[in-house]
């Protein structure tokens, strides 16, 4: 009597004989399945890259718009600002965050034309202003509007104005464009100013960086901090930034949506021609007992299986390529988002498994005797 082999066993040679034949096609079919795999590559690659910026992007934005000037003006009441003003905010400010104190009068050119003149230090550490230095040597560091200059030259006065009947000479300054109306004023240093108007600052001029949630909050802290002053954020620098990061985003989900439908739209096309290609074999195991779960199954593991490595090496790729575009665009390197590369992974297997839906109703439907005759 023949003994019975132990189902255990049985198992495992099953198991054996399934991974044979799952990665047999793999084999035979290297260009077919390279095509699948090199696409779901791409998706993932593009994936982790779109995720790995968004998930900075904000940040990096804001970033970037701190160069165009502040975004939060604090103005005293009336007078001039408390002394102790600045220390209040930069106590709820962070470490990257700048503060330049600015005070305003209006002076007069000798023959009366009235100009801005404020007084400030460093406001080029919150500006990206375009200079065109003077030529003369320059014992301060005065800068003068494109506008505010070509006014200056219109009254044929020399480089002086006055305030209260007093006077500020100025040999040379800087000529600087900003696009705003910075360019009507002149800015001296704060010192200068003080000596020379007796006032001290009236504004602080703050460049925060942060996300939507973190400037409204430092908003109402700077608020609470200085009851008596008026706190707002320069609507057109929020607005700006606001605009460009919504855009930004659209544009990254519409890329995202649009590749993955064109890779499931390429890995439909492979697996259909996989299924189709191998009927005979398919009909060969159904009629040596194989069922029709064991069949899908198999089908559904290279599928898996080709989606796991396209995820794999396209979650390195897009991670590579966001710290790129990072160093690139932004001057500094996107950090990769390891907690990014289980939700790439499973996206790709689900891709897998949508372009595997009409490629499995072609495999339902496989007639072993019908197909074995050669109909």
């Amino acid at each position: 009597m023949t003994p019975t082999p132990p189902r255990g066993s049985s198992n495992n040679m099953f198991l054996r004989l399934f991974m044979h034949l799952a990665l047999r096609s793999s084999r035979v079919n290297k260009r077919r399945a390279q095509r699948s795999i090199m696409a779901l590559t791409v998706a993932a690659m593009v994936g982790t890259t779109v995720l790995t910026l968004y998930a900075d992007l904000e940040s990096k934005l804001s970033t970037e718009f701190r160069k165009f000037g502040a975004n939060i003006i604090v103005k005293a009441n009336s007078g001039d600002l408390s002394s102790d003003a600045q220390q209040k905010i930069a106590a709820r400010l962070t470490a990257s965050d700048k503060i330049v104190p600015v005070g305003y009068v209006v002076a007069k050119f000798s023959d009366g034309t009235p100009i801005v003149v404020a007084g400030a230090d460093y406001i080029l550490s919150i500006n990206s202003w375009s200079i065109t230095p003077d030529p003369k040597p320059c014992s301060r560091q005065n800068f003068i509007g494109k506008r505010a200059y070509e006014a200056w030259r219109r009254t044929n006065t020399a480089g002086a104005v006055s305030f209260e009947k007093h006077e500020y000479s100025f040999e040379c300054a800087n000529i600087f464009r900003s696009g705003d109306e910075d360019e009507d004023r002149i800015f001296i240093p704060l010192a200068d100013f003080k000596q020379w108007t007796g006032h001290n600052p009236s504004t602080l001029l703050v460049s925060a960086a942060g996300t939507s949630a973190q400037m409204s909050a430092k908003l109402k802290q700077i608020a609470a901090a200085l009851p008596q002053t008026e706190v707002q954020p320069v609507r057109q620098n929020v607005a700006a930034e606001e605009q460009v990061l919504g855009h930004t985003r659209s544009l990254l989900y519409l890329a995202t949506i649009a590749i993955s439908l064109l890779v499931a739209m390429c890995v439909l096309t492979t697996l259909t021609a996989s299924v189709i290609e191998r009927r005979k074999d398919f009909a060969v195991m159904k009629a040596l007992g194989a069922s029709q779960n064991q069949l899908m199954s198999m089908f559904i593991f290279e599928a898996a299986t080709q989606a796991g490595v396209g995820g794999i090496v396209g979650y390195i790729l897009g991670t590579i390529i966001a710290a790129w575009i990072g160093k690139t665009n932004f001057g500094s390197i996107v950090l990769p988002q390891f907690q990014l590369f289980i939700p790439v992974l499973f996206g790709t297997l689900f891709i897998a498994a949508l372009s595997a839906l009409l490629p499995l109703n072609i495999l339902r439907h496989v007639e072993p005797a019908a197909i074995l005759k050669g109909e």
